[in-house]
């Protein structure tokens, strides 16, 4: 097979087709899908706030200068995420299509990184073009770079410091130490579990590089600095969230407590109960269904026996290497999958956002049992053709399911977050349209009344926002109706005996253009 692609034009057609291929499932109903039309995840709404409000006003919506991590709800959120919906915001407006660009946009780089780290690692093209095929169709790389959960940017970093990694150790260039450092660095504010990761991983890399004699000073110097220098930001404001320090400020950053730290949430206890329940996760489902789709697993049924002959070899090739005190980078992919799994393990309800770093080495061994597989049988042809007839049909049957609207898109549980981004991107086009001289009145439910969306879509300013005031939007139940004309009302459908009302005295109703609410307005 190897022989056959020595042209290299055509490893550049066949590189070619299947990033076109990648891009398109990524970017196909990326609008739509998950939470079906004009649906928004409310960790989303937070971040595309926080993007708004950093880029317009330098502050994010609780008045903190530049953050190295976000308050969220109380627990933090990361802040890599919401910083690069920064720079997108400022060439594309606020959509829920531009603002989950980010995660596509991250995934892209982290494809290329993966095809070159591949081929680093088995040496042969073909296994290079099978590792970015399986991850342009494992359903948890698509489905967690089709949406803008922050927390799984750390699967693409962690790809791209990889290949850095490999490429530094194998070419020895200072410049590789370098770059791996600034991606290993930049990672720590993809997710709050990079936090104990990273730094032992780079330990016990560090230690093995020493013990085969395979690293100069100058090259750990290279590799520590940049990580260091990009971690001390982070590494101040969890001080200050532990209440080490106190809170500060500099002329260009807040450091601020949140409502709690979430480092409460790991313990060696929960190792035993995890064993079990966070394998299930890690390859069927967590019960979220943006998260995974149960019909198809994780990484699709046909991969685990492959995923499992690899995850072996790997491991008795890197002891092999390391008894023998010889150079072998499979050892960095075996050793980040056990630290890695080893922190899932020690928090809370590891669910699969949680544990998306594990992705990375569950797919290079997935690769390495297909490439065993192959090679110890003697007649190769049907093993081959097999394989990719399961995995193509496997694609095939996840795509239809996840992009149909009788799916995914569908689902109930999905649902919830589509009335509160219609509402939002109603009430900013009803507040262009209206003008300044009228006041537009939001009743609804509780549950349905959440202030962020309107403050996203109207790109209220956090100043104004934390003052409870929306650009010309109002919210509650007014203690008395304006019947004059010059207020108009965004009622919720359940509270139709005040549209009933409205409407006997004079008030044009529209029940169709957000729904779930009726807008009623008074023609003079």
């Amino acid at each position: 097979m190897e022989e056959k692609f020595n042209d290299r034009r055509v490893r550049f057609i066949v590189l070619g087709i299947i990033a076109a291929l990648f891009v398109a499932t990524r970017l196909y109903k990326l609008d739509t899908v998950p939470f079906g039309p004009d649906g928004l995840h409310i960790d989303e709404a937070e971040a595309a706030y926080d993007a708004v409000c950093i880029r317009d006003w330098g502050v994010d919506q609780f008045l903190v200068k530049f953050p190295p991590y976000f308050r969220g709800y109380g627990g933090g959120q990361n802040a890599l995420y919401t910083y690069l919906a920064v720079i997108v915001l400022k060439f594309l407006p606020m959509s829920t299509f531009s603002f989950r660009l980010v995660a596509v946009l991250c995934a892209i780089p982290a494809f290329f990184s993966l095809y070159d780290l591949s081929y680093r690692l088995f040496q042969r093209w073909s296994y290079a073009v099978i590792s970015i095929s399986l991850m342009t169709i494992f359903p948890v790389y698509l489905m967690s770079e089709h949406w803008g959960l922050e927390c799984y940017l750390f699967l693409s970093l962690v790809i791209i410091s990889m290949d850095f990694l490999v490429r530094a150790v194998q070419e020895s260039k200072l410049r590789c130490f370098v770059l791996s450092g600034v991606f290993w660095g930049i990672s720590l504010y993809t997710y709050a579990i990079s936090w104990p990761v990273i730094p032992i991983f780079l330990f016990m890399a560090l230690v093995y590089l020493i013990y085969v004699r395979n690293v100069y000073l100058s090259q750990v110097i290279s590799l520590g600095i940049p990580t260091i220098l990009f971690g001390i930001p982070l590494f101040i404001q969890l001080l200050v969230m532990m209440e080490i320090i106190a809170p500060f400020s500099l002329p260009f950053m807040d450091f601020f407590p949140t409502d709690f730290f979430r480092v409460s949430e790991m313990s060696l206890s929960n190792i035993p109960y995890n064993i079990m329940h966070s394998s299930y996760a890690l390859l069927v489902q967590d019960g979220l269904i943006y998260n995974a789709v149960p019909q198809f697993g994780t990484i699709y049924y046909v991969s685990i026996p492959f995923m499992l002959i690899g995850g072996v070899h790997a491991v008795f090739n890197t002891y092999k290497a390391i008894r023998a005190r010889q150079m072998n980078c499979w050892y960095f992919i075996v050793m980040f999958y056990l630290v890695g799994r080893f922190i899932t393990l020690c928090i809370d309800d590891p669910n699969i956002n949680r544990m998306n770093h594990i992705y990375f080495p569950l797919l290079l061994f997935t690769v390495l049992g297909i490439k065993w597989t192959i090679e110890k049988l003697k007649n190769q042809l049907p093993i081959k053709i097999s394989i990719l007839f399961l995995y193509a049909i496997s694609f095939l049957f996840f795509a239809g399911y996840y992009y149909s609207e009788s799916g995914f898109e569908a689902d109930t549980a999905a649902s919830i977050w589509r009335a509160p981004t219609q509402m939002g991107k109603t009430l900013a086009e009803l507040e262009n349209q209206v003008g300044e001289d009228y006041t537009i009145w939001v009743i609804a439910n509780e549950g349905y009344d959440n202030p962020l969306m309107f403050a996203l879509y109207t790109e209220t300013s956090p100043y104004d926002y934390n003052k409870g005031k929306f650009r010309g939007c109002e919210m509650g139940v007014p203690n008395e109706l304006d019947l004059s004309g010059r207020t108009v009302y965004f009622i919720d459908e359940d509270l139709h005996h005040i549209t009933d009302y409205l409407e006997s005295v004079g008030f044009i109703v529209d029940r169709n253009r957000c729904p779930g609410f009726a807008i009623s307005v008074k023609i003079s």
